[in-house]
């Protein structure tokens, strides 16, 4: 199954449903949490199956880092550099200290944030 961060998961609306949630809610005097997990996607099979080309936009596995589980939380080569997950859902680890994974990433959530803003509210975003 693809995954793309581009496109708002279909079980929780669309995007009009999200600035108008926003909306909603910024018109309140409240704001709007989107929480992102940008160091891993999710795999619905074991890690050495995934199929990069599905992982949108990060199509190929040089943008992760190899296969391996975390076998000691207590060694943080293993924490950082390891996958989450089991040999049914894995987690496939993004190289997040790569330039390129972090460049997609800035770009995406100003994206993200100047579209889903308030029209109540307009923020900048420093990251």
């Amino acid at each position: 199954m693809e995954q793309d961060i581009y496109a708002l998961n279909t079980n929780f609306g669309t995007a009009a449903d999200l600035v108008a949630l926003s909306n909603a809610l910024h018109a309140r005097g409240t704001l709007l949490m989107v929480d992102v997990v940008v160091n891993h996607f999710g795999w619905d099979g074991p890690g050495l199956s995934v199929d990069y080309t599905q992982l949108h936009p990060f199509n190929d596995q040089l943008y992760f880092h190899m296969y391996c589980e975390i076998s000691n939380y207590s060694n943080q080569t293993d924490v950082e550099y390891c996958w989450l997950g089991d040999t049914i859902v894995s987690l496939p680890d993004l190289k997040t200290e790569s330039a390129d994974v972090t460049n997609v990433y800035y770009s995406w959530i100003k994206s993200l944030v100047s579209n889903y803003s308030s029209e109540h509210r307009r923020f900048k975003v420093r990251l």
